[in-house]
């Protein structure tokens, strides 16, 4: 009883470990995370990837040693939960150094005249829009412009969003 108990365990950790690696190519964005920008919403894809592999990984073996009885199904259980958890500290510790910072610069619609630096944006959630962006200018003074006002620009490329 117990051994087909810790079977379904495995069978279930496999069935979500899978779901944690397809929801990052499906779903690669996650409520809460479309704030964030763009190097921290890759470093929280890689984490989910990450969670979803060695959670795979880990049933798979456990499920691969239960049935070869390397040791007994409460055994096996423990090991493999301890190997996730030491996992899991590890890649919550995990802190991988950003070697570029994207820089976004406003432009002014009618013009074309660069403002500065996009510092930060204002949404409204309900909408799903962005109504307006904080633009640091090259003389340091923080303003705020609408969003239909400026067009944005990813730095050194001629990406518009």
């Amino acid at each position: 009883m117990i051994e087909r108990s810790v079977y379904i365990i495995f069978v279930f950790g496999i069935i979500s470990g899978l779901a944690g690696i397809l929801s990052v190519y499906w779903w690669p964005a996650v409520a809460g995370i479309d704030s964030l920008p763009e190097p921290q919403r890759a470093i929280r894809r890689q984490k989910r990837l990450g969670r979803g592999f060695y959670t795979l990984v880990c049933a798979i073996s456990g499920l691969v040693f239960l049935r070869m009885r390397v040791s007994g199904p409460v055994e096996m259980l423990f090991g493999v939960m301890l190997v996730r958890c030491l996992l899991e500290i590890g890649l919550r510790n995990w802190k991988p150094k950003i070697l570029f910072k994207p820089r976004c610069v406003a432009r002014d619609v009618k013009t074309g005249q660069r403002l500065g630096e996009v510092v930060s944006e204002t949404r409204d959630w309900s909408r799903g829009t962005i109504e307006a962006f904080k633009v640091r200018t090259d003389q340091g003074n923080l303003i705020e412009m609408s969003a239909d006002s400026v067009t944005i620009e990813s730095e050194g490329s001629s990406d518009q969003y």
